[in-house]
């Protein structure tokens, strides 16, 4: 075991460090096209009129050696008929890394590509000639074609959410699949329906392997045919979906349970799960940062040990499969909570019940589509939409739980690590209590009883008299989103010089993983566009209800008054109403909540159009220092007592730091950082200030999203998406 962890640890930083040297080249030379040749690695796939494809570099002139590696490339249509699993092409492109995710919800290529073995991306232009070195005539390529004549078959007999549903869960192809409904799946914790996982392989092995059992051979014979039949239909159903983590785990523990039954050996399935893991992670070790990979593996093994507590304090028959399912669904959730919470931010409450009325539903929708679709090479169509009406309506009941589930005000609650392992230590700490307490015939009740208290703990937080103070990452940039307890939401400045379209790739994402609907007020603290350029598309789009600008002042600098005029230029055509602000101004927005202006004109050359705001909720208070320098802090040393400090210039030291600090008497300070910027860099002398005044930092570059929660009297919780620093 020690030698297995330490091959596995040896693969896993061996395969860190090559791939960071690779994106540092990659940063370097990515403005430059260079010649490339590669494999078509897995099924293409289309998106926005274009085809997405992994390619596997065989040949590249690129001096970051990418040769190896995979790139995910965006090319033209018109290349279609060439771009086949497992075809070698080649062309001449530009190769960049991908951007890292800024903040929950936003969707993190750099980490997502790392885990597919993928150091970039490349997007061809319609001029680029894609030429055609070798095609793929193998097994591989017929299963590809039958994979795309299932899609046109469930394409042709179903549509909208029951069709995108069935199509996902046949052949892993999710495109389809709009965002509500996906977000319906997420907080209902049944998303793991629509991959293809350990589950459907097991339905669809056990529905061809079931009339095995009817052949004229003996017992063990049977049983050694099957199993080795279960691996096979696995391996070709790996190669028909596109080669999923979840689908080679459960070849690779079909072969361990054959070896085991030649061998006469007694078949350990938690063994079996380790080996599995150990194997895929030794050759391929950037599977470890596979979430598919850590949710199918921790799940499984969730639900076996589970499934072992059950027998081993089994003491009656009745209502056995519900006790079963029970068993099985709090063993998956419980051991994929710290995956969820860490990954997402959330963790599915509602999953657990919903999975035991989901997956027997599942289970006969997958086994209707098999008959389905096999009967569809032998009947003629109209008899096929008939029998379509079966499918139909069980993805229909599918959808409908997953859309009533995830409605529910605790079906899924945002959280961090260090609340769910409390969680657990806590439950450990009662479940030993009950065990050497009292009689196992109640250690279903005592089950029952860690789950409601798990919930419980999980989303103590979420009263009614808790505000919500985010600042997003936004790299180079400047946000902060405030959530009352009435549930209005107040957003401070919308920008970031780091997006081309912050609005849509930075802005909406975290709108909708955070169910923001709307910005009641906008208020702007500085019109240059690491403050500002989301603001007019999310008028545009209707989010911003009102708005709340600095006043007018003779700034010099033109780009500035241009992006003012924009601003309000678009509030106006879209009749969202302005308000003006000036120092000594308060704005209530909830109950005892309060927007002070405690700075309008610093006088900072091309700044001075600049304000600084301070939320104050009772006895709690948030100071945004926004982006003013060493004149703005002098001004306002004196005045700017607060709970949390964000700190401006993106954490460079300026003459009146340290006092304006100090003065200010915070316990916490954020601050906005750009990641790996040689210009920006975040001061080891303003740190070794904070740590000497034992003020706790949190920074944007290392913690991501950043939320503190407090009641007005305390700040009862920090949410982190990264570990905090100091």
């Amino acid at each position: 075991v020690i030698v297995a962890v330490l091959l596995i640890l040896a693969s896993i930083f061996s395969y860190i460090y090559k791939f960071i040297n690779v994106i540092d080249k990659l940063e370097l030379y990515k403005n430059n096209s260079y010649n490339v040749t590669c494999t078509i690695d897995e099924f293409p796939f289309e998106k926005d009129n274009r085809i997405r494809i992994y390619g596997h570099i065989k040949n590249s002139d690129h001096p970051a050696n990418i040769t190896g590696y995979k790139v995910l490339f965006d090319i033209p249509k018109d290349n279609y008929d060439i771009l086949k699993y497992g075809n070698t092409i080649r062309f001449t492109a530009k190769i960049e890394p991908a951007h890292s995710g800024s903040n929950y919800g936003n969707f993190n290529y750099r980490d997502y590509l790392m885990s597919k073995n993928t150091v970039a991306i490349s997007e061809l232009d319609n001029n680029t000639h894609v030429e055609l070195i070798s095609q793929n005539k193998g097994i591989s390529m017929a299963l590809y074609n039958m994979q795309k004549t299932t899609i046109f078959n469930t394409e042709k007999y179903f549509s909208g959410d029951n069709g995108a549903l069935i199509k996902a869960m046949l052949t892993g192809d999710r495109e389809d699949i709009d965002d509500d409904l996906r977000e319906s799946y997420q907080k209902s914790g049944i998303y793991h329906i629509v991959s293809v996982s350990g589950l459907h392989t097991g339905i669809f092995v056990s529905v061809f392997t079931y009339f095995l059992a009817f052949l004229p051979f003996g017992t063990r014979r049977k049983s050694l045919i099957s199993k080795i039949t279960a691996i096979i239909l696995s391996t070709l159903l790996l190669m028909f979906t596109g080669y999923g983590v979840s689908v080679t785990r459960v070849i690779l523990m079909s072969a361990v349970t054959a070896v085991c039954f030649m061998s006469h050996r007694e078949y350990n399935i938690i063994v079996s799960i380790l080996i599995a893991a150990f194997i895929i992670v030794l050759f391929a070790p950037y599977n470890i940062f596979n979430q598919s990979f850590q949710l199918s593996f921790v799940s499984t093994l969730g639900l076996c040990i589970a499934l072992k507590l059950r027998e081993k304090y089994k003491m009656s028959n009745r209502f056995e499969y519900i006790k079963s399912s029970l068993a099985i669904s709090a063993g998956s959730s419980a051991a994929t909570a710290p995956i969820s919470a860490y990954c997402f931010g959330t963790v599915s409450i509602a999953g657990f019940i919903a999975n035991i009325i989901i997956i027997p539903l599942a289970t006969v929708l997958l086994i209707s589509i098999i008959v389905f679709c096999t009967l569809s090479a032998l009947l003629p169509s109209p008899v096929m939409y008939i029998l379509a009406y079966i499918p139909n309506m069980l993805a229909e009941v599918i959808n409908t739980i997953a859309e009533i589930v995830s409605k529910f005000k605790y079906s899924s609650i945002e959280t961090n690590l260090a609340d769910v392992f409390s969680a657990f230590i806590l439950s450990g700490i009662i479940f030993m209590t009950i065990n050497l307490i009292i009689r196992k015939k109640y250690f279903n009740s005592a089950l029952l009883l860690l789950i409601v208290l798990f919930m419980a703990f999980s989303s103590a937080d979420l009263t009614t008299n808790k505000m919500r103070v985010t600042f997003i990452n936004c790299v180079k940039g400047e946000s902060t989103i405030i959530t009352t307890p009435s549930n209005k939401t107040i957003m401070f400045d919308c920008g970031s010089s780091s997006f081309s379209d912050p609005s849509e790739d930075l802005f909406e994402t975290y709108f909708n993983h955070n169910e923001i609907t709307k910005i009641d007020t906008l208020y702007v603290s500085y019109f240059d566009i690491d403050h500002i350029n989301g603001i007019n598309k999310l008028i545009v789009k209707g989010y911003i209800k009102s708005l709340v600008i600095p006043p007018e002042t003779d700034v010099k600098n033109e780009n500035i008054r241009l992006n003012r005029a924009k601003v309000i230029n678009t509030a106006n055509r879209y009749n969202v109403p302005i308000t003006t602000i000036s120092s000594g101004d308060v704005h209530t927005i909830g109950n005892g909540i309060f927007v002070s202006v405690i700075g309008d004109n610093f006088d900072l050359k091309d700044k001075n159009s600049c304000v600084v705001y301070k939320i104050t909720y009772n006895n709690t208070s948030f100071l945004l220092s926004s982006c003013i320098g060493a004149v703005g802090q002098k001004q306002l040393t004196g005045v700017t007592e607060c709970t949390v400090m964000k700190l401006p210039n993106y954490g460079n030291v300026v003459n009146a730091t340290e006092n304006y600090i100090l003065q200010s008497k915070s316990k916490y300070c954020v601050i906005t950082a750009p990641t790996n910027d040689k210009y920006l860099s975040v001061s080891d002398e303003l740190i070794k200030i904070l740590g000497e005044n034992n003020i706790k930092t949190f920074r944007t570059d290392y913690n991501q999203t950043i939320t503190f929660i407090t009641d007005g009297n305390t700040i009862t919780k920090i949410n982190l998406r990264k570990g905090e620093t100091n």
